[in-house]
């Protein structure tokens, strides 16, 4: 049987134990949370939208810290994980205690099947380690040393220095090497002969170099205290290796943040540079923008000037096209005048002619009509006072035509067109000159409107890159704060570590005093023992060669291996020196012992 510990948030806090044959998979597991889930959510919140999971975390014993679950490998029997629904209006996972765990309710898979979609989306909410409480995981603990039996210590122990040696017996080496590894050779306790000695002359009884695990029960019978130095200093070994572990995990995160935020200091640093290169190019954008601004300031006042010049130079071409039409009209005028004069004068010279073809009909009149001489000699003398009349109006009128032709006026018409070509030629110089300033000023126009539309650019950028410089100081300075508390974290646990060892040294000094004591008291109870086999064998000898009888002195005998004393009628006279030195050969017999008559 297989146990998950889930603790999910349902209104309120809930462990739930979920139980499987095997390890389960990840999509095994993610199918029973559901199935259980929705049951107890349908239970707990009647009415509520249905349950949604969304991820998972584990707890990391190891390194005391949440995880997220990713394999099955990450499973142990009875871990605590922690199940994050999808973040919604209706729900929010909030810090909080996990409780002790109990059984799921009863729950219809089929019911759950028909209303999951395993394919509900994934929500953005990333809760941190920190905002879930701390577990209470609910393993199977090891029972504490003080209650365990003695076979059981044996068994440890021994399977410890075996494990040491990939062996099913203890070696010297592996020997020396538990013995140096849980700091019992050492200075302060044994020394390597000490070490060297116990294993030749007290474990290793029948001398073949290795020593087996009967032979290392008697040997934690002579030395119980050894045994216990052995086991506790093994658990607390594996309990310093699990925080050396932690130390080197906390340290390589510590590395990490340290990467990271030197990582990111590269890259705030590398956002300063752009954001101060960004600053220069805008610098120098606005001194060139505003350059421009003068030059397209200039520009316009030449534009202006330019514009006057031109205007003036127009109202000079307009004074001289009016002096020109007024000299046109007066040629015009001139013109019909000469027209007027001309028509007079030829009607003058018709009548002249009629007058002619008169005197010529009437002389011709005259040789023919002499008779009429008279009538027409008065009408001669009228004709002649007409033709006179007629030749003194039109000389009047040539004198007249004559005095209408200027001979100035055409100069002044050929001088009043040249004045227009002139004015006209430069208007045209001072119109090209005022298109050129305005393409130009055009042109700057242009160029400043492109310089400020990458300015407008560049400080977008700027505020781009300013924004990205924050978020950047603002994750060093997390990174910063983190890495802060890290270390202070790592120093805690450092000085919490040096706090236990120095216990430990002191328990392990006070203990080892007690270890040398033991070997010491073994050593003399042997000695005893050997002087009493001396003692008894000289006894012995002493009462055969006298002869006498009697009970001898030390008449009891005693198996050590099975502990029992024998003792004869009347034995309650003998010292209690003698059952002393019995009791502490057999430490671990002493529950066993037995008296027989």
């Amino acid at each position: 049987m297989f146990v998950v510990l889930a603790a999910v948030d349902l209104g309120t806090k809930c462990n739930f134990e979920l139980s499987f044959n095997v390890v389960p998979t990840i999509t095994e597991l993610r199918e029973k949370i559901l199935t259980t889930m929705t049951s107890e959510n349908n239970v707990r919140r009647p009415g509520q939208p249905p349950f949604e999971f969304h991820r998972a975390q584990v707890f990391d014993e190891r390194m005391e810290m949440w995880v997220d679950l990713v394999a099955s490998s990450q499973l142990e029997d009875f871990c605590q994980i922690y199940v994050f629904q999808r973040e919604s209006p209706w729900h929010r996972d909030t810090p909080g205690r996990i409780p002790p765990p109990q059984k799921p309710s009863t729950i219809s898979y089929n019911s759950h099947m028909a209303h999951h979609d395993p394919g509900t989306p994934q929500s953005p909410y990333q809760p941190t380690p920190a905002s879930a409480a701390y577990p209470q995981t609910y393993t199977r603990p090891d029972a504490d040393p003080m209650d365990i039996p003695f076979s059981d210590k044996v068994r440890r122990v021994f399977d410890v220095c075996t494990a040491i040696g990939d062996s099913n017996v203890i070696t010297i080496e592996v020997w020396k090497d538990v013995f140096h590894r849980f700091r019992l050779a050492s200075e302060t306790c044994l020394s390597h002969e000490t070490v060297d000695d116990l294993f030749f002359t007290k474990a290793d009884s029948n001398g073949d170099g290795v020593v087996t695990y009967g032979e290392f029960q008697n040997f934690s019978e002579m030395f119980p205290k050894v045994l216990d130095s052995l086991l506790y200093r093994s658990l607390r070994f594996e309990q310093d290796q699990i925080r050396k572990e932690r130390m080197e995990a906390q340290m390589k995160v510590s590395e990490d943040l340290e990467k990271q935020l030197e990582s990111a200091t590269r890259a705030a640093q590398q956002c300063e540079d752009d954001a101060e290169t960004e600053l220069s190019r805008i610098r120098s954008l606005e001194s060139d923008l505003q350059r421009l601004r003068l030059e397209e300031r200039e520009l316009q006042q030449d534009k202006l000037t330019a514009h006057k010049d031109s205007e003036e130079y127009r109202s000079h071409v307009r004074s001289a096209k009016a002096a020109l039409s007024h000299a046109r009209d007066q040629v015009k005028k001139n013109n019909i005048s000469k027209k007027n004069a001309q028509r007079s004068v030829d009607q003058q010279q018709k009548k002249l002619s009629m007058a002619h073809s008169d005197r010529d009909r009437a002389s011709n009149e005259l040789d023919r009509l002499r008779q009429l001489v008279a009538d027409q000699e008065r009408e001669l003398m009228k004709k002649e006072d007409i033709i006179t009349r007629i030749e003194r109006d039109l000389d009047e009128t040539i004198q007249l035509a004559k005095d209408e032709e200027d001979p100035h006026l055409e100069e002044e018409v050929t001088r009043a067109q040249t004045d227009v070509s002139t004015a006209e030629q430069e208007l045209q110089s001072v119109v090209d000159a005022e298109n050129d300033v305005t393409k130009t000023h055009r042109q700057k126009q242009l160029e400043i409107q492109q310089m400020e539309q990458e300015r407008q650019r560049l400080e977008d950028q700027t505020r781009g890159s300013r924004s990205h410089l924050e978020a950047k100081r603002d994750a060093k300075s997390i990174l910063e704060q983190q890495l802060v508390d890290h270390q202070r974290a790592i120093e805690t646990s450092r000085q919490i570590e040096d706090e236990s060892d120095q216990r430990r040294d002191e328990e392990e000094n006070k203990e080892n005093d007690l270890v040398r004591m033991e070997i010491r008291l073994r050593e003399q109870r042997e000695a005893v023992e050997r002087k009493e086999e001396v003692l008894q064998s000289a006894h012995r000898d002493f009462t055969l060669e006298s002869g006498r009888g009697g009970r001898s002195p030390l008449p009891h005998s005693h198996d050590a291996a099975s502990g029992t004393l024998d003792y004869p009628a009347g034995s309650e006279n003998y010292s209690n020196n003698e059952y002393a030195c019995f009791f502490f050969s057999c430490p671990a017999k002493r529950a066993t012992l037995t008296w027989r008559n």
